[in-house]
């Protein structure tokens, strides 16, 4: 009350809900433990158990009162993060318990080298930990918040009632998060046998995501920003598949870097896929980006230009980027194969190079037309045969093709693509 009191605004801050829920899970646990610590006492290794119990117990009981939050905020969570309170928090204790020593012993050498030996080896500890892959999971997928806001308002009815077995107070937890695992183990099992490409337009650039087989590709045919990835990343989240598998580079660009490393900063990404190129400028900036993924631990995968590479279920083939004299952006083009379902994305001006594709783009189900820089100058033929996909909003004016389908305009749309 005091802090609404002086801070009114403080009722929309999610760490607030969240330190209020977790607070609220202990205070719970409280009676639980009372009873259990008289039993502790009575041997050492009782109090061994007892230990890790209650750890076990705050651990799992908090993660459950804070998940319908975490759901409806993050739509995603850690399965790091029981083993991050269990583990990194009394590593960090021990780092602020042993400072005011390190600060008052600081002109003893070995003392010293002891120490920042010590503190580097918990700090390389603590982020090897936090960036284990394959550990986060998406609560996007309907009935989660629903599944554990019934089991709170289950806890808080059986706090009316004067148990006599306070142990009681653990079961509606207990039971929410076998059916929340259940739940998303059937539902994770069932969606991966969907693949979705979606693009998506944010103002002048574009990007495409795949998602396959619970894993997601980042395609970054932008002009370098962070917005787009950040979209990108958020798509893939939508899709169910918060696990970043990896960005693809179809061309190089001088700020490709930066939105590497500021995406790197709130998302683990698991592998860099970089094509070969033989341009001596795409080639520098190629070289910033892997010596960049080199020293955040991410793998790089080379590609060939024009020749297919596998992503879960799905075959991709990126082509040389094509340069125009009215612009230093090149034209990019790929090609996505999944369920027998192809995918062609032909960059802005593609008809004004001299990269032919006339086969590619008769076989293709979807052709989506880029609407990234240089911008078109010549029509685009359209085949009968495809299902065409517009990039431009102006770009309708184009063809009188009664399946050009429909017509991507404005700023930030978002278009799936189901493969078939």
């Amino acid at each position: 009350t005091a802090i609404l009191l002086l801070q009114p605004y403080t009722v929309y801050s999610i760490g607030l809900w969240l330190s209020f829920a977790a607070t609220f899970a202990i205070l719970i646990l409280l009676d639980v433990f009372k009873i259990l610590e008289k039993a502790a006492k009575a041997a050492w290794w009782k109090k061994l158990l007892y230990y890790v119990f209650t750890r076990l117990a705050i651990t799992i009981f908090v993660s459950f009162a804070t998940l319908p939050i975490v759901a409806l905020t993050f739509g995603e969570i850690s399965l790091f993060a029981p083993i991050g309170n269990l583990l990194v928090v009394p590593m960090l204790e021990w780092f602020l318990f042993l400072a005011p020593f390190t600060v008052l012993f600081s002109s003893i050498s070995p003392l010293v080298f002891l120490s920042d030996s010590l503190y580097a080896f918990v700090f390389r500890l603590v982020d090897y930990l936090c960036k284990t892959d394959d550990l986060l999971i998406s609560l996007r997928p309907p009935l989660v918040p629903h599944i554990a806001v019934v089991g709170c308002i289950a806890t808080l009815i059986l706090l009316v009632y004067p148990l006599k077995k306070k142990g009681l107070l653990l079961l509606p937890s207990g039971i929410s998060l076998a059916l929340v695992a259940v739940y998303l183990t059937v539902f994770m099992h069932q969606h991966a046998s969907i693949t979705d490409v979606s693009y998506f337009t944010y103002k002048e650039n574009d990007g495409i995501v795949i998602t396959d087989r619970n894993r997601s590709l980042l395609v970054d045919i932008s002009d370098g920003s962070a917005s787009p990835a950040y979209t990108g990343a958020y798509i893939a989240e939508k899709n169910y598949c918060p696990e970043l598998a990896g960005i693809l580079f179809t061309h190089y660009h001088s700020k490709h870097v930066t939105t590497l490393r500021k995406l790197s900063e709130s998302v683990n990404i698991h592998a860099i896929y970089l094509p070969i190129t033989d341009n001596p400028d795409a080639q520098n900036h190629m070289y910033s980006i892997e010596e960049f993924a080199i020293a955040q631990g991410i793998p790089v995968i080379r590609v060939t230009y024009g020749k297919s590479f596998s992503f879960a279920g799905s075959t991709i083939t990126v082509y040389a980027p094509q340069y125009l004299s009215r612009s230093t952006h090149p034209v990019v083009s790929l090609r996505i194969t999944a369920k027998e379902t192809d995918v062609l994305y032909l960059g802005s001006s593609f008809n004004d190079t001299k990269l032919d594709l006339t086969a590619e783009v008769s076989e293709a189900e979807y052709i989506v037309y880029g609407q990234h820089h240089p911008k078109v100058k010549n029509p685009y033929s359209i085949e009968t045969n495809a299902y065409p996909i517009y990039g431009d909003s102006d770009r309708f004016v184009f063809s009188e093709n009664k399946r050009a389908g429909y017509v991507m305009d404005g700023d930030g749309d978002i278009y799936v693509l189901p493969m078939k």
